[in-house]
C-alpha cells in the first residue's frame, strides 16, 4: 500500500469512526498490519495509534484514574 493510499484509507476509517462510532475487526487487523510497514510515516503511525486506542477504549472501557 502506498503512502497516499494509506493516508486516504486512514482518513476514511477516521470518518467511519466518527460517523458510526465503530471500526470493524477486519479494519483493526489491517491497521495493525500497516503498523509494520517500513514506509509508514510518523503522522500515519500516530493516526493508526489513535484509531486503535479509540477502538480499544470503545470495546473495553476502563475507568479513568
Amino acid at each position: 500500500m502506498t503512502s497516499q493510499n494509506l493516508s486516504l484509507a486512514l482518513a476514511e476509517l477516521q470518518a467511519r469512526k466518527v460517523s458510526t462510532g465503530t471500526i470493524s475487526d477486519s479494519h483493526r487487523r489491517v491497521l495493525a498490519q500497516a503498523l509494520g510497514s517500513p514506509n509508514l510515516e510518523e503522522s500515519e503511525r500516530l493516526a493508526i495509534d489513535r484509531l486503535l486506542v479509540g477502538a480499544m477504549n470503545d470495546r473495553c472501557p476502563c475507568p479513568q484514574q
